[in-house]
Protein backbone atom coordinates (compact mmCIF):
# COMPACT_ATOMS: atom_id res chain seq x y z
CA UNK A 1 0.00 0.00 0.00
CA UNK A 2 1.29 3.45 -0.92
CA UNK A 3 2.08 5.31 2.35
CA UNK A 4 1.16 8.59 0.66
CA UNK A 5 -2.32 7.20 0.05
CA UNK A 6 -3.05 6.90 3.78
CA UNK A 7 -1.81 10.42 4.41
CA UNK A 8 -3.95 11.73 1.57
CA UNK A 9 -6.99 9.98 3.04
CA UNK A 10 -6.40 11.53 6.47
CA UNK A 11 -6.01 15.03 5.10
CA UNK A 12 -9.09 14.57 2.95
CA UNK A 13 -11.07 13.37 5.96
CA UNK A 14 -9.96 16.40 8.01
CA UNK A 15 -10.89 18.72 5.16
CA UNK A 16 -14.31 17.12 4.75
CA UNK A 17 -15.09 17.20 8.46
CA UNK A 18 -14.11 20.87 8.58
CA UNK A 19 -16.23 21.63 5.50
CA UNK A 20 -19.29 19.86 6.89
CA UNK A 21 -18.80 21.61 10.25
CA UNK A 22 -18.79 24.99 8.49
CA UNK A 23 -21.93 24.03 6.61
CA UNK A 24 -23.67 22.89 9.79
CA UNK A 25 -22.69 26.22 11.36
CA UNK A 26 -24.32 28.10 8.50
CA UNK A 27 -27.51 26.05 8.76
CA UNK A 28 -27.66 26.62 12.53
CA UNK A 29 -27.20 30.36 11.98
CA UNK A 30 -29.98 30.35 9.38
CA UNK A 31 -32.22 28.38 11.75
CA UNK A 32 -31.71 30.84 14.61
CA UNK A 33 -31.89 34.09 12.66
CA UNK A 34 -33.13 33.37 9.15
CA UNK A 35 -36.29 35.07 7.93
CA UNK A 36 -39.41 33.06 8.63
CA UNK A 37 -41.53 31.76 5.76
CA UNK A 38 -45.28 32.33 6.13
CA UNK A 39 -46.33 28.73 6.77
CA UNK A 40 -43.72 28.24 9.49
CA UNK A 41 -45.70 30.45 11.85
CA UNK A 42 -48.78 28.32 11.38
CA UNK A 43 -46.81 25.11 11.96
CA UNK A 44 -45.33 26.58 15.15
CA UNK A 45 -48.81 27.68 16.28
CA UNK A 46 -50.64 24.43 15.52
CA UNK A 47 -49.91 22.99 19.00
CA UNK A 48 -52.18 25.74 20.37
CA UNK A 49 -55.07 23.95 18.67
CA UNK A 50 -54.37 20.54 20.22
CA UNK A 51 -56.69 21.17 23.22
CA UNK A 52 -59.52 22.06 20.82
CA UNK A 53 -59.25 18.67 19.13
CA UNK A 54 -58.55 17.87 15.52
CA UNK A 55 -61.06 16.28 13.11
CA UNK A 56 -63.91 17.48 15.29
CA UNK A 57 -65.31 20.94 14.62
CA UNK A 58 -62.97 21.35 11.69
CA UNK A 59 -60.89 19.31 9.28
CA UNK A 60 -57.15 20.13 9.36
CA UNK A 61 -56.88 18.78 5.77
CA UNK A 62 -53.22 17.89 6.29
CA UNK A 63 -52.19 15.20 8.74
CA UNK A 64 -50.93 16.81 11.94
CA UNK A 65 -48.45 14.58 13.75
CA UNK A 66 -45.89 17.35 13.20
CA UNK A 67 -47.92 19.58 15.56
CA UNK A 68 -47.09 17.23 18.42
CA UNK A 69 -43.41 17.10 17.48
CA UNK A 70 -43.11 20.89 17.50
CA UNK A 71 -45.44 21.06 20.48
CA UNK A 72 -42.90 19.11 22.51
CA UNK A 73 -40.18 21.55 21.41
CA UNK A 74 -42.17 24.61 22.50
CA UNK A 75 -43.23 23.17 25.87
CA UNK A 76 -40.41 24.77 27.95
CA UNK A 77 -41.11 28.33 26.70
CA UNK A 78 -44.17 30.59 26.61
CA UNK A 79 -43.17 33.83 24.86
CA UNK A 80 -43.52 34.08 21.10
CA UNK A 81 -39.84 34.61 20.37
CA UNK A 82 -38.86 31.73 22.66
CA UNK A 83 -41.33 29.45 20.88
CA UNK A 84 -39.99 30.47 17.48
CA UNK A 85 -36.42 29.74 18.53
CA UNK A 86 -37.29 26.43 20.19
CA UNK A 87 -39.22 25.12 17.19
CA UNK A 88 -36.50 26.22 14.79
CA UNK A 89 -33.94 24.36 16.91
CA UNK A 90 -36.16 21.29 16.70
CA UNK A 91 -36.17 21.69 12.93
CA UNK A 92 -32.39 22.00 12.93
CA UNK A 93 -32.04 18.81 14.98
CA UNK A 94 -34.33 16.95 12.58
CA UNK A 95 -32.28 18.22 9.63
CA UNK A 96 -29.07 17.13 11.34
CA UNK A 97 -30.62 13.73 11.96
CA UNK A 98 -31.52 13.52 8.27
CA UNK A 99 -27.90 14.29 7.37
CA UNK A 100 -26.71 11.57 9.77
CA UNK A 101 -29.08 9.10 8.11
CA UNK A 102 -27.69 10.04 4.70
CA UNK A 103 -24.21 9.26 6.02
CA UNK A 104 -25.41 5.88 7.31
CA UNK A 105 -27.13 5.04 4.02
CA UNK A 106 -23.97 5.90 2.11
CA UNK A 107 -21.99 3.48 4.30
CA UNK A 108 -24.64 0.79 3.83
CA UNK A 109 -24.37 0.97 0.04
CA UNK A 110 -20.64 0.27 0.24
CA UNK A 111 -19.34 3.81 0.24
CA UNK A 112 -16.17 4.42 2.20
CA UNK A 113 -16.21 6.89 5.08
CA UNK A 114 -14.63 9.48 2.81
CA UNK A 115 -17.35 8.96 0.22
CA UNK A 116 -20.05 9.05 2.89
CA UNK A 117 -18.68 12.37 4.18
CA UNK A 118 -18.66 13.66 0.62
CA UNK A 119 -22.33 12.69 0.33
CA UNK A 120 -23.14 14.74 3.45
CA UNK A 121 -21.07 17.64 2.09
CA UNK A 122 -23.10 17.51 -1.11
CA UNK A 123 -26.36 17.41 0.86
CA UNK A 124 -25.47 20.56 2.80
CA UNK A 125 -24.34 22.23 -0.41
CA UNK A 126 -27.79 22.06 -1.99
CA UNK A 127 -29.28 25.50 -1.40
CA UNK A 128 -32.66 23.87 -0.78
CA UNK A 129 -31.27 21.82 2.10
CA UNK A 130 -29.08 24.57 3.58
CA UNK A 131 -31.89 27.12 3.50
CA UNK A 132 -35.00 24.97 3.98
CA UNK A 133 -34.22 21.74 5.83
CA UNK A 134 -34.66 23.29 9.30
CA UNK A 135 -37.95 25.01 8.50
CA UNK A 136 -40.78 24.56 10.97
CA UNK A 137 -42.94 22.57 8.60
CA UNK A 138 -44.49 19.16 8.36
CA UNK A 139 -42.02 18.34 5.57
CA UNK A 140 -39.09 18.64 7.98
CA UNK A 141 -40.55 15.92 10.19
CA UNK A 142 -41.60 13.73 7.26
CA UNK A 143 -38.18 13.80 5.55
CA UNK A 144 -36.51 12.58 8.74
CA UNK A 145 -38.90 9.62 9.07
CA UNK A 146 -38.62 8.76 5.38
CA UNK A 147 -34.84 8.72 5.49
CA UNK A 148 -35.04 6.59 8.64
CA UNK A 149 -37.14 4.12 6.64
CA UNK A 150 -34.60 4.08 3.81
CA UNK A 151 -31.76 3.64 6.28
CA UNK A 152 -33.51 0.58 7.68
CA UNK A 153 -34.16 -0.91 4.24
CA UNK A 154 -30.55 -0.44 3.11
CA UNK A 155 -28.95 -2.16 6.06
CA UNK A 156 -26.61 -4.94 4.99
CA UNK A 157 -28.77 -7.67 6.55
CA UNK A 158 -32.14 -5.94 6.28
CA UNK A 159 -35.00 -8.40 6.53
CA UNK A 160 -38.56 -8.73 7.78
CA UNK A 161 -37.99 -6.75 10.99
CA UNK A 162 -36.45 -3.84 9.11
CA UNK A 163 -39.31 -3.92 6.59
CA UNK A 164 -41.85 -3.66 9.42
CA UNK A 165 -39.95 -0.82 11.09
CA UNK A 166 -39.58 0.96 7.75
CA UNK A 167 -43.34 0.71 7.29
CA UNK A 168 -43.84 2.24 10.72
CA UNK A 169 -41.43 5.07 9.85
CA UNK A 170 -43.25 5.75 6.56
CA UNK A 171 -46.51 5.75 8.49
CA UNK A 172 -45.14 8.39 10.85
CA UNK A 173 -44.00 10.44 7.85
CA UNK A 174 -47.45 10.15 6.27
CA UNK A 175 -49.07 11.11 9.58
CA UNK A 176 -47.00 14.31 9.38
CA UNK A 177 -47.94 15.21 5.80
CA UNK A 178 -49.62 13.37 2.96
CA UNK A 179 -46.75 14.47 0.69
CA UNK A 180 -44.85 11.60 2.32
CA UNK A 181 -46.72 9.33 -0.07
CA UNK A 182 -43.75 9.93 -2.38
CA UNK A 183 -41.38 8.40 0.14
CA UNK A 184 -43.88 5.62 0.85
CA UNK A 185 -44.01 4.71 -2.83
CA UNK A 186 -40.24 4.92 -3.12
CA UNK A 187 -39.67 2.66 -0.12
CA UNK A 188 -42.25 0.15 -1.32
CA UNK A 189 -40.71 -0.03 -4.80
CA UNK A 190 -37.24 -0.28 -3.26
CA UNK A 191 -38.34 -3.44 -1.47
CA UNK A 192 -40.20 -4.68 -4.56
CA UNK A 193 -36.99 -4.42 -6.57
CA UNK A 194 -36.13 -7.82 -5.10
CA UNK A 195 -38.91 -9.36 -7.18
CA UNK A 196 -36.69 -9.24 -10.27
CA UNK A 197 -34.50 -11.91 -8.70
CA UNK A 198 -36.13 -15.32 -8.66
CA UNK A 199 -34.26 -16.30 -5.54
CA UNK A 200 -35.49 -13.26 -3.58
CA UNK A 201 -39.16 -13.26 -4.59
CA UNK A 202 -40.57 -15.20 -1.66
CA UNK A 203 -38.68 -13.19 0.95
CA UNK A 204 -39.45 -9.94 -0.88
CA UNK A 205 -43.18 -10.70 -0.85
CA UNK A 206 -43.06 -11.28 2.93
CA UNK A 207 -41.13 -8.02 3.43
CA UNK A 208 -43.70 -6.12 1.37
CA UNK A 209 -46.49 -7.48 3.55
CA UNK A 210 -44.57 -6.53 6.70
CA UNK A 211 -43.87 -3.07 5.29
CA UNK A 212 -47.54 -2.50 4.43
CA UNK A 213 -48.57 -3.78 7.87
CA UNK A 214 -46.27 -1.28 9.59
CA UNK A 215 -47.61 1.60 7.51
CA UNK A 216 -51.27 0.76 8.02
CA UNK A 217 -50.74 0.16 11.72
CA UNK A 218 -49.68 3.79 12.13
CA UNK A 219 -52.44 5.15 9.88
CA UNK A 220 -55.16 3.18 11.66
CA UNK A 221 -53.80 4.14 15.08
CA UNK A 222 -53.80 7.78 13.94
CA UNK A 223 -57.42 7.50 12.80
CA UNK A 224 -58.57 5.82 16.01
CA UNK A 225 -56.66 8.29 18.19
CA UNK A 226 -58.45 11.25 16.59
CA UNK A 227 -61.78 9.66 15.69
CA UNK A 228 -62.41 6.89 18.19
CA UNK A 229 -65.25 4.75 16.90
CA UNK A 230 -65.70 7.34 14.16
CA UNK A 231 -62.25 6.58 12.76
CA UNK A 232 -63.58 5.87 9.22
CA UNK A 233 -64.37 9.58 8.96
CA UNK A 234 -60.80 10.47 9.91
CA UNK A 235 -59.47 7.99 7.34
CA UNK A 236 -61.70 9.55 4.71
CA UNK A 237 -60.40 13.00 5.65
CA UNK A 238 -56.77 11.87 5.61
CA UNK A 239 -56.99 10.46 2.11
CA UNK A 240 -59.63 12.64 0.43
CA UNK A 241 -59.40 16.12 2.00
CA UNK A 242 -56.08 17.08 0.40
CA UNK A 243 -57.03 15.84 -3.07
CA UNK A 244 -58.32 19.18 -4.31
CA UNK A 245 -55.22 20.96 -3.01
CA UNK A 246 -52.95 18.33 -4.56
CA UNK A 247 -54.65 18.56 -7.95
CA UNK A 248 -55.55 22.25 -8.14
CA UNK A 249 -53.71 23.96 -5.29
CA UNK A 250 -51.31 25.76 -7.60
CA UNK A 251 -53.99 27.16 -9.91
CA UNK A 252 -54.30 30.44 -7.99
CA UNK A 253 -50.59 31.24 -8.26
CA UNK A 254 -50.34 33.42 -11.33
CA UNK A 255 -47.44 32.41 -13.52
CA UNK A 256 -47.24 29.05 -11.78
CA UNK A 257 -44.65 27.76 -9.35
CA UNK A 258 -42.34 26.34 -11.99
CA UNK A 259 -40.00 29.23 -11.24
CA UNK A 260 -38.83 27.32 -8.17
CA UNK A 261 -37.90 24.35 -10.34
CA UNK A 262 -35.83 26.73 -12.48
CA UNK A 263 -34.43 28.30 -9.33
CA UNK A 264 -33.05 25.06 -7.89
CA UNK A 265 -31.69 23.97 -11.26
CA UNK A 266 -29.89 27.29 -11.67
CA UNK A 267 -28.42 27.19 -8.18
CA UNK A 268 -27.78 23.47 -7.83
CA UNK A 269 -27.70 22.17 -11.39
CA UNK A 270 -24.25 20.62 -11.04
CA UNK A 271 -25.21 18.83 -7.82
CA UNK A 272 -28.49 17.57 -9.29
CA UNK A 273 -26.57 16.30 -12.31
CA UNK A 274 -23.94 14.66 -10.12
CA UNK A 275 -26.54 12.83 -8.04
CA UNK A 276 -28.74 11.88 -10.97
CA UNK A 277 -25.73 10.60 -12.89
CA UNK A 278 -24.79 8.48 -9.91
CA UNK A 279 -28.27 6.95 -9.74
CA UNK A 280 -28.13 6.15 -13.46
CA UNK A 281 -24.76 4.46 -13.07
CA UNK A 282 -26.04 2.47 -10.10
CA UNK A 283 -29.07 1.31 -12.04
CA UNK A 284 -26.95 0.46 -15.08
CA UNK A 285 -24.75 -1.70 -12.88
CA UNK A 286 -27.78 -3.46 -11.41
CA UNK A 287 -26.35 -6.98 -11.63
CA UNK A 288 -23.15 -6.08 -9.81
CA UNK A 289 -24.84 -3.82 -7.25
CA UNK A 290 -25.72 -5.30 -3.87
CA UNK A 291 -29.28 -5.17 -2.56
CA UNK A 292 -28.81 -2.07 -0.33
CA UNK A 293 -27.42 -0.12 -3.29
CA UNK A 294 -30.25 -1.26 -5.56
CA UNK A 295 -32.86 -0.24 -3.02
CA UNK A 296 -31.31 3.19 -2.47
CA UNK A 297 -31.05 3.76 -6.23
CA UNK A 298 -34.67 2.78 -6.82
CA UNK A 299 -35.83 5.08 -4.02
CA UNK A 300 -33.91 8.02 -5.48
CA UNK A 301 -35.13 7.24 -8.99
CA UNK A 302 -38.73 7.35 -7.75
CA UNK A 303 -38.64 10.32 -5.35
CA UNK A 304 -36.68 12.81 -7.47
CA UNK A 305 -39.00 12.85 -10.52
CA UNK A 306 -42.10 12.93 -8.29
CA UNK A 307 -40.78 15.92 -6.37
CA UNK A 308 -39.95 17.81 -9.54
CA UNK A 309 -43.42 17.02 -10.91
CA UNK A 310 -45.14 18.04 -7.66
CA UNK A 311 -48.06 20.44 -8.19
CA UNK A 312 -46.67 22.97 -5.70
CA UNK A 313 -42.86 22.76 -5.91
CA UNK A 314 -42.05 25.28 -3.20
CA UNK A 315 -38.30 25.42 -2.47
CA UNK A 316 -38.59 23.36 0.72
CA UNK A 317 -40.26 20.44 -1.11
CA UNK A 318 -36.97 19.62 -2.84
CA UNK A 319 -35.46 18.54 0.49
CA UNK A 320 -37.22 15.19 -0.06
CA UNK A 321 -35.19 14.74 -3.24
CA UNK A 322 -31.82 16.07 -2.07
CA UNK A 323 -31.71 13.67 0.86
CA UNK A 324 -32.33 10.54 -1.24
CA UNK A 325 -30.03 11.67 -4.06
CA UNK A 326 -26.96 12.75 -2.10
CA UNK A 327 -25.55 9.24 -1.36
CA UNK A 328 -25.03 8.82 -5.11
CA UNK A 329 -23.20 12.12 -5.65
CA UNK A 330 -19.82 10.39 -5.50
CA UNK A 331 -20.69 7.66 -8.00
CA UNK A 332 -19.69 9.56 -11.16
CA UNK A 333 -16.35 11.01 -10.00
CA UNK A 334 -15.29 7.72 -8.42
CA UNK A 335 -16.34 5.84 -11.54
CA UNK A 336 -13.89 8.11 -13.34
CA UNK A 337 -11.31 7.19 -10.71
CA UNK A 338 -11.84 3.53 -11.56
CA UNK A 339 -11.20 4.40 -15.19
CA UNK A 340 -7.86 6.03 -14.50
CA UNK A 341 -8.51 9.43 -12.89
CA UNK A 342 -6.80 9.72 -9.52
CA UNK A 343 -8.93 9.38 -6.41
CA UNK A 344 -7.67 12.71 -5.13
CA UNK A 345 -8.74 14.44 -8.35
CA UNK A 346 -12.18 12.84 -8.11
CA UNK A 347 -12.59 14.13 -4.55
CA UNK A 348 -11.34 17.54 -5.59
CA UNK A 349 -14.05 17.76 -8.26
CA UNK A 350 -16.81 17.02 -5.75
CA UNK A 351 -15.36 19.38 -3.14
CA UNK A 352 -15.00 22.16 -5.70
CA UNK A 353 -18.67 21.84 -6.60
CA UNK A 354 -19.59 21.89 -2.92
CA UNK A 355 -17.34 24.86 -2.17
CA UNK A 356 -19.05 26.85 -4.91
CA UNK A 357 -22.10 27.02 -2.62
CA UNK A 358 -20.26 28.87 0.16
CA UNK A 359 -20.61 32.39 -1.32
CA UNK A 360 -24.37 31.94 -1.44
CA UNK A 361 -24.35 30.81 2.21
CA UNK A 362 -22.59 34.05 3.11
CA UNK A 363 -25.07 36.12 1.11
CA UNK A 364 -27.98 34.30 2.72
CA UNK A 365 -26.90 35.61 6.12
CA UNK A 366 -28.59 38.86 5.09
CA UNK A 367 -31.96 37.07 5.15
CA UNK A 368 -32.38 37.88 8.84
CA UNK A 369 -35.66 37.97 10.73
CA UNK A 370 -35.09 41.13 12.76
CA UNK A 371 -38.05 42.99 11.25
CA UNK A 372 -40.34 40.02 11.85
CA UNK A 373 -39.08 39.72 15.42
CA UNK A 374 -39.74 43.40 16.16
CA UNK A 375 -43.30 43.18 14.90
CA UNK A 376 -43.99 39.96 16.80
CA UNK A 377 -42.60 41.38 20.05
CA UNK A 378 -44.69 44.52 19.66
CA UNK A 379 -47.82 42.54 18.84
CA UNK A 380 -47.36 40.16 21.76
CA UNK A 381 -46.93 43.10 24.17
CA UNK A 382 -50.32 44.45 23.07
CA UNK A 383 -52.14 41.15 23.61
CA UNK A 384 -53.32 39.65 26.86
CA UNK A 385 -52.99 35.89 27.44
CA UNK A 386 -56.54 35.21 26.22
CA UNK A 387 -56.71 37.86 23.49
CA UNK A 388 -56.95 36.88 19.85
CA UNK A 389 -55.44 38.59 16.85
CA UNK A 390 -55.69 38.43 13.09
CA UNK A 391 -52.99 38.30 10.41
CA UNK A 392 -53.66 35.22 8.27
CA UNK A 393 -50.25 33.73 9.09
CA UNK A 394 -50.38 33.12 12.88
CA UNK A 395 -47.22 35.18 13.50
CA UNK A 396 -47.76 35.60 17.25
CA UNK A 397 -47.19 31.94 18.04
CA UNK A 398 -47.93 32.38 21.76
CA UNK A 399 -51.50 33.58 21.16
CA UNK A 400 -54.59 32.14 19.53
CA UNK A 401 -55.32 33.42 16.04
CA UNK A 402 -58.88 34.50 15.25
CA UNK A 403 -60.36 31.87 12.97
CA UNK A 404 -59.12 28.34 12.43
CA UNK A 405 -58.27 28.52 8.77
CA UNK A 406 -54.96 29.50 7.30
CA UNK A 407 -55.47 32.21 4.72
CA UNK A 408 -53.28 31.09 1.85
CA UNK A 409 -53.55 32.65 -1.59
CA UNK A 410 -56.57 30.54 -2.52
CA UNK A 411 -58.49 31.36 0.65
CA UNK A 412 -57.75 35.08 0.31
CA UNK A 413 -58.89 34.93 -3.31
CA UNK A 414 -62.13 33.16 -2.31
CA UNK A 415 -62.86 35.71 0.44
CA UNK A 416 -62.30 38.62 -1.94
CA UNK A 417 -64.48 37.02 -4.59
CA UNK A 418 -67.30 36.38 -2.11
CA UNK A 419 -67.05 39.94 -0.76
CA UNK A 420 -67.31 41.28 -4.29
CA UNK A 421 -70.69 39.54 -4.50
CA UNK A 422 -71.82 40.95 -1.16
CA UNK A 423 -71.05 37.88 0.95
CA UNK A 424 -68.99 38.59 4.08
CA UNK A 425 -69.73 35.47 6.11
CA UNK A 426 -66.08 34.35 6.27
CA UNK A 427 -64.82 37.69 7.57
CA UNK A 428 -67.82 38.06 9.86
CA UNK A 429 -67.03 34.71 11.49
CA UNK A 430 -63.43 35.79 12.10
CA UNK A 431 -64.36 39.12 13.69
CA UNK A 432 -67.01 37.37 15.77
CA UNK A 433 -64.02 35.95 17.67
CA UNK A 434 -63.24 39.55 18.72
CA UNK A 435 -59.59 40.02 17.70
CA UNK A 436 -57.94 42.82 19.65
CA UNK A 437 -55.14 43.25 17.13
CA UNK A 438 -54.75 43.06 13.36
CA UNK A 439 -51.30 42.60 11.81
CA UNK A 440 -50.85 44.22 8.41
CA UNK A 441 -48.99 41.82 6.16
CA UNK A 442 -49.37 40.73 2.56
CA UNK A 443 -52.39 38.55 3.38
CA UNK A 444 -54.47 41.02 5.38
CA UNK A 445 -53.57 43.81 2.97
CA UNK A 446 -54.61 41.64 0.02
CA UNK A 447 -58.13 41.34 1.46
CA UNK A 448 -58.83 44.98 0.60
CA UNK A 449 -62.52 45.93 0.88
CA UNK A 450 -63.37 42.51 2.33
CA UNK A 451 -61.63 43.43 5.60
CA UNK A 452 -61.77 47.23 5.46
CA UNK A 453 -65.41 47.38 6.57
CA UNK A 454 -64.43 45.59 9.78
CA UNK A 455 -61.48 47.86 10.52
CA UNK A 456 -62.91 51.34 9.99
CA UNK A 457 -64.13 52.86 13.23
CA UNK A 458 -62.80 49.92 15.24
CA UNK A 459 -59.00 49.91 14.98
CA UNK A 460 -56.15 52.43 15.02
CA UNK A 461 -52.63 51.99 13.68
CA UNK A 462 -50.19 51.99 16.60
CA UNK A 463 -47.28 50.63 14.57
CA UNK A 464 -46.67 50.56 10.81
CA UNK A 465 -47.82 46.92 10.77
CA UNK A 466 -50.24 46.82 13.72
CA UNK A 467 -53.85 47.91 14.16
CA UNK A 468 -55.13 47.97 17.75
CA UNK A 469 -58.74 47.99 18.88
CA UNK A 470 -59.49 51.63 19.70
CA UNK A 471 -60.53 55.07 18.46
CA UNK A 472 -58.99 58.51 17.90
CA UNK A 473 -60.91 61.33 19.60
CA UNK A 474 -60.52 65.03 18.74
CA UNK A 475 -61.14 67.54 21.57
CA UNK A 476 -64.73 68.67 21.88
CA UNK A 477 -65.99 66.15 19.34
CA UNK A 478 -67.76 62.84 19.63
CA UNK A 479 -66.59 59.75 17.77
CA UNK A 480 -68.41 56.52 17.11
CA UNK A 481 -66.34 53.55 18.25
CA UNK A 482 -67.48 50.10 17.19
CA UNK A 483 -65.70 47.95 19.76
CA UNK A 484 -65.02 44.52 18.33
CA UNK A 485 -62.86 43.47 21.27
CA UNK A 486 -64.60 43.95 24.66
CA UNK A 487 -62.66 44.85 27.77
CA UNK A 488 -61.51 47.76 29.92
CA UNK A 489 -60.46 50.86 27.92
CA UNK A 490 -58.68 54.07 28.91
CA UNK A 491 -57.29 57.23 27.29
CA UNK A 492 -53.80 57.74 25.85
CA UNK A 493 -51.97 60.80 24.61
CA UNK A 494 -50.80 61.08 21.02
CA UNK A 495 -47.32 60.26 22.30
CA UNK A 496 -48.62 56.86 23.40
CA UNK A 497 -48.45 57.60 27.13
CA UNK A 498 -51.56 56.89 29.26
CA UNK A 499 -53.45 59.89 30.60
CA UNK A 500 -55.72 60.18 33.64
CA UNK A 501 -58.69 62.44 32.94
CA UNK A 502 -62.47 62.35 32.78
CA UNK A 503 -64.05 61.48 29.43
CA UNK A 504 -67.55 60.59 28.27
CA UNK A 505 -68.65 57.19 26.99
CA UNK A 506 -72.23 56.86 25.78
CA UNK A 507 -72.99 60.14 27.59
CA UNK A 508 -71.74 58.93 30.96
CA UNK A 509 -68.53 60.26 32.57
CA UNK A 510 -65.66 57.85 33.07
CA UNK A 511 -62.34 58.37 34.77
CA UNK A 512 -59.14 56.41 34.21
CA UNK A 513 -60.91 53.46 32.55
CA UNK A 514 -64.26 52.10 31.46
CA UNK A 515 -65.47 48.57 30.72
CA UNK A 516 -66.89 48.24 27.20
CA UNK A 517 -68.92 45.43 25.71
CA UNK A 518 -68.62 44.61 22.02
CA UNK A 519 -70.74 47.02 20.04
CA UNK A 520 -71.15 50.68 19.12
CA UNK A 521 -70.17 53.36 21.64
CA UNK A 522 -69.96 57.17 21.59
CA UNK A 523 -66.71 58.59 23.00
CA UNK A 524 -66.04 62.28 23.77
CA UNK A 525 -63.20 64.19 25.44
CA UNK A 526 -63.23 67.70 26.91
CA UNK A 527 -62.91 70.60 24.48
CA UNK A 528 -59.94 71.93 26.44
CA UNK A 529 -58.05 68.69 25.98
CA UNK A 530 -55.76 67.69 23.13
CA UNK A 531 -56.39 64.77 20.79
CA UNK A 532 -56.70 61.48 22.61
CA UNK A 533 -56.86 57.79 21.76
CA UNK A 534 -59.05 55.21 23.43
CA UNK A 535 -57.27 51.86 23.77
CA UNK A 536 -57.36 48.81 26.03
CA UNK A 537 -56.19 49.66 29.51
CA UNK A 538 -52.68 48.99 30.82
CA UNK A 539 -50.69 49.18 27.58
CA UNK A 540 -47.25 50.59 26.93
CA UNK A 541 -47.22 51.95 23.40
CA UNK A 542 -43.88 52.20 21.64
CA UNK A 543 -44.41 55.38 19.67
CA UNK A 544 -46.70 58.23 18.60
CA UNK A 545 -50.19 57.39 17.44
CA UNK A 546 -51.49 56.97 14.91
CA UNK A 547 -48.49 55.47 13.13
CA UNK A 548 -48.11 57.12 9.74
CA UNK A 549 -45.34 55.15 8.05
CA UNK A 550 -46.58 52.66 5.45
CA UNK A 551 -46.58 48.98 6.46
CA UNK A 552 -43.31 47.18 5.96
CA UNK A 553 -43.10 43.99 3.90
CA UNK A 554 -42.60 41.29 6.53
CA UNK A 555 -42.04 38.48 4.04
CA UNK A 556 -39.98 40.11 1.32
CA UNK A 557 -37.69 37.64 -0.43
CA UNK A 558 -38.48 34.63 1.73
CA UNK A 559 -38.12 32.32 -1.28
CA UNK A 560 -35.20 34.17 -2.91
Amino acid sequence: MDPDSGSEERWLAVLLVAFVAVKVGFVLRFALHGKWVMDEFLAASMPLLIPEGFYGAWDPVKTILYAYVFGAARAPVTDAMGVMTATRLAGFLLASGTAALVYGIALSIRRSRIEALLAVAVLFSFSNFAERSYRVRSDTVAVFFEMAALALLTRRKAGRKEALLAGLACGLAFASTQKAVYGLLAAGLAIASGLVSRGERRETAVELVRFAAGFWAVVLLYAVAFGGTGFPGVLRSVFLSPMDVALHGADVYRGGLGKYVSQTLERNGDLWALGAGGVVLALCGWRSTERPGRRAAVAAAVVVPLVFAHAQPWPYVFVFATATLSPFATEVPFALARWGVSRGAACAVVLALCAASLPRNVRYLAHDDELQRRVVREAEALLGPEDRYLDGTWMVVSRRHAGKVMWDTKVVSDIRSAAGQGHFEAMGAVFAEQPRLVVLNFRTLALGPAIRRYLEGSYVRVHPNLLLSGALVSPGESVAFLARSPGSYSLYQESGAPVREVFLVDGRPAQHSVPLVAGLHEVRVDVRSTARALFPEGLTLSGPIPARRPPEDLFAGVYD
